[in-house]
């Protein structure tokens, strides 16, 4: 077997633990909503494309897991808020749209690959993240960081232009840096950071969204 596309996707009532032959390819949608399903993802080593592969997968245990070729992590583990460990991304993944959307137990550091430029709701809902990365060659941080309410250091990638709601309702959060490349903090990007008391802006900035940092009530340090 090659291709596994949407192979077991909506088995509700599918249980054991999810498998790869070392000859797949294909992973897309192949074990999406798979409510009851148990144990640790798999992923073989020529696994290219993981689109939604364990999307919704609520009951999935263990830690992710991404083969070495795999490029495409469009909503893979997206809403598998029992998944444990620390998040994956390989080195030619491109995007992370939705990637850990709602993994509310991972721990550890998020990740971002060198070749990702999307990273649309990547780690929107993991609560339990503390620090923040993205990487080089990010573009859309579009709430990428929203509501996680333990993140305590945010970092914008040297290239990113749009962040709208970004950060909102990092509760924790307590410093930001705004890099030059961002012209424009976008609406909401840090709102509702309760505890945020100082935000560095660089020379780049020409405009503030509306409640880009609406709600911030313990910020002090407004440095332009």
């Amino acid at each position: 077997v090659t291709d596994m596309g949407d192979a077991y996707s909506y088995c509700y009532n599918l249980t054991g633990s999810p498998a790869c032959g070392p000859k797949v390819i294909y992973m897309e949608k192949a074990y999406m909503s798979c409510y009851q399903m148990k144990g640790s993802p798999a992923c073989g080593n020529n696994v290219t494309n993981m689109f939604c592969t364990y999307s919704g997968c609520t009951n999935l245990t263990g830690s992710p897991i991404i083969g070495s070729n795999v490029s495409n992590m469009y909503s893979t583990y997206n809403n598998c808020g029992k998944l444990t460990g620390s998040p994956v991304c390989g080195e030619k993944v491109d995007s992370l749209y939705a990637t850990y959307n709602n993994c509310t137990n991972l721990t550890g550091s998020p990740v971002c690959g060198p070749n990702v430029t999307n990273m649309y709701e990547a780690y929107s809902g993991c609560s339990n993240l503390t620090t923040a990365v993205c990487g080089p060659n990010v573009f859309d941080m579009h709430m990428s960081y929203s509501d996680c309410t333990n993140l305590t250091t945010a970092v914008c990638g040297i290239n990113t232009q749009y962040m709208n709601y970004a950060y909102i309702r990092c509760y924790n959060l307590k410093e930001v840096v705004i890099p030059k490349s961002i012209k424009t903090i976008e609406r909401y990007a840090f709102g509702e950071c309760t505890h945020l008391r100082k935000a560095m802006l660089s020379e780049g900035v020409t405009t503030i969204g509306e409640g880009a940092f609406g709600n911030c009530y313990e910020l002090t340090d407004f440095v332009l």
